[in-house]
């Protein structure tokens, strides 16, 4: 036997030996941190989806079969650990966000592409005073938003009225004198602990209803969870106050298309007063300014702890997001911007009163 037949079994050997072994290693799949380990002839390598890993641009990729491809269908491929991108994890949703996504489930009416119509802002409240006369008379003097099965979300002042605590909710943004609305009773009433009337600091406030609705039939209102809304974009503010300032009380839900103030402006045009009954801090971060740049729409008396709502398009649905609540104003459609309660920062503080359970 040559030499050189010597050498070439031997090779041969080697070559049978050494593709078994990495043929096991293939067998066992091996994983790190969750990713499957794949072989390259330089350094260690780990399936990723192509989406992942940071290509050489002279480099031509292929579908290796040792990678299978992942559950949400991605092409996976085998990068070296060195070039693997690291993913963009999303942020955890809150539980605000969570209970809105059940409220809005993909609709099941949908049909050809036609969107069904629905009540446009059922989850709207009128709160109802039972006043001590001879006639029984129901006066409406704040509007609320329901934002789940048992609370409706409301401005603290309208708890401060010279005629007491409200009687009962009016849930479904309708006219006001529909006798085919039911009156719900309210069990409890909850204060921000940091409200001091007049102040509208803290103007915030959540009403316990005795009967729970279902969110979903009754349509609640989803929370904006974000501290960060575009300024000059369009809200609507919602109630069933006055039409114009000292005029009478609408019994119809009106809305108004506002547009978000710049915060440093709304600093500006309201400076720290401290004789001020409302704003003697001036503009904090705790409140969000929206106004008409027409000055002909605006909140009025009446309006109070109606919501100022901002809408994202969802399931073929306009999905309301409760932004900020009617706290207060100068006049009505004067060129100033309202103040707002921003909703925002009291996400924690909500979440643990209507949903304890989770907690």
């Amino acid at each position: 036997m040559s030499l050189n037949g010597t050498f070439s079994i031997k090779c041969l050997m080697t070559i049978i030996w050494a593709t078994g072994f990495i043929d096991s290693c293939r067998a066992n799949q091996t994983y790190v941190n969750g990713m499957q380990l794949c072989y390259s002839n330089s350094e260690p390598s780990v399936c990723v989806p192509y989406t992942l890993c940071k290509r050489n641009r002279a480099a031509v990729y292929f579908k290796d079969e040792e990678c299978k491809t992942g559950a949400d269908n991605i092409t996976q491929i085998c990068c070296l650990q060195s070039r693997v991108i690291k993913p963009i994890l999303k942020p955890v949703p809150s539980l605000a966000e969570e209970m809105c996504e059940r409220y809005y489930l993909p609709m099941q009416e949908i049909a050809s592409g036609v969107r069904v119509a629905l009540r446009e802002f059922p989850f709207m409240c009128g709160l109802g005073w039972k006043l001590n006369d001879k006639n029984d008379t129901i006066k409406y003097k704040c509007g609320g938003s329901l934002i789940s099965a048992r609370y409706v979300l409301t401005a603290a002042h309208c708890l401060s009225d010279i005629d007491g605590l409200p009687s009962f909710v009016r849930v479904g943004g309708v006219y006001l004198a529909n006798p085919n609305i039911r009156h719900i009773a309210i069990a409890d009433y909850i204060i921000h602990p940091g409200y001091e009337y007049p102040s509208s600091y803290n103007d915030i406030a959540l009403i316990k209803l005795k009967t729970p609705l279902d969110p979903r039939d009754e349509k609640a209102a989803c929370l904006w969870t974000s501290d960060f809304i575009e300024d000059h974009s369009d809200v609507i503010a919602l109630g069933y106050g006055q039409t114009v300032f000292a005029g009478p009380q609408s019994e119809d839900l009106l809305k108004a298309t506002l547009k978000i103030y710049p915060q440093n402006q709304c600093e500006l045009d309201n400076p720290v007063d401290e004789l001020s009954r409302n704003l003697n801090k001036g503009i904090v971060k705790n409140l969000i300014c929206a106004m008409d740049p027409e000055k002909l729409r605006d909140t009025c008396m009446g309006d109070s702890g109606g919501p100022l709502i901002r809408t994202v398009e969802k399931y073929y649905l306009n999905v309301p997001h409760i932004v900020g609540i009617t706290s207060f104003g100068v006049g009505c459609a004067s060129g100033m911007p309202g103040i707002y309660t921003r909703v925002s920062e009291y996400i924690p503080w909500m979440e643990k009163i209507i949903w304890p359970d989770v907690y």
